[in-house]
């Protein structure tokens, strides 16, 4: 788990050093005044069409790249409110962008509220039913809410989506445990195909499965 911070004074550097560079490369210099016409054929003034350029460039004034990492930043440090202030901003921008979406989503499930998480989840699996990342989370949020029949239907989407991703393995083995502790056998062989596939062993999972490690 992260420990928050309270000195964010380097993460604020960084996002000043991002906010340069876009303000350096993203805003487009015209060199030519063109005129525009209309759709009609009609011409326009000179300056109404530098005005719709200008516009076009004060539109795109905020960088979402530079707002998705700056609400990265956030959460990494348990800011949550600072993190989904950047988030509403893109998404005001582009209600549909994915990446925002799954941020929001995280902020929800890591303050606890698994509800909230889960309506946003489930409506990025309307968008992409195999995004394998977003069926991992479903699945933690519904298990927390004790829907565990949701959680275990994400989760074999999941491997179905990536079959040889150890992940989903080794959160059905932990979600197996979780509905029914005193029957391991379904969990360990979830677990030992984790494993096979790659995955670093689990010292916690291995002794809620009784495996002996040497």
């Amino acid at each position: 788990r992260t420990v928050a911070v309270t000195d964010t004074s380097s993460l604020e550097a960084k996002r000043a050093e991002r906010k340069k560079a876009a303000e350096t490369n993203n805003v487009p210099e015209v060199a030519v005044k063109l005129t525009a016409k209309t759709a009609g054929g009609v011409q326009k003034p000179v300056e109404d069409a530098q005005e719709n350029i200008e516009g076009d460039a004060a539109k795109g004034a905020l960088n979402i790249k530079d707002e998705l990492e700056w609400a990265k930043d956030m959460l990494s440090v348990d800011r949550f409110d600072a993190a989904e202030v950047p988030l509403l901003k893109v998404l005001k921008a582009e209600p549909e962008n994915r990446d925002a979406r799954l941020l929001m989503a995280v902020s929800r499930l890591r303050q606890g509220r698994h509800n909230d998480a889960a309506v946003v989840l489930d409506d990025l699996l309307a968008d992409n039913p195999r995004d394998e990342t977003v069926l991992l989370l479903a699945a933690g949020a519904h298990a927390a809410n004790g829907g565990y029949a949701k959680a275990m239907e994400s989760l074999d989407r999941a491997m179905k989506a990536n079959p040889q991703r150890p992940a989903g393995y080794y959160n059905m083995a932990w979600l197996l445990l979780d509905i029914n502790p005193g029957t391991t056998g379904d969990a360990e062989l979830y677990y030992r195909k984790a494993v096979r596939l790659g995955g670093t062993r689990d010292r916690d999972l291995e002794r809620r499965l009784g495996i002996r490690t040497q």
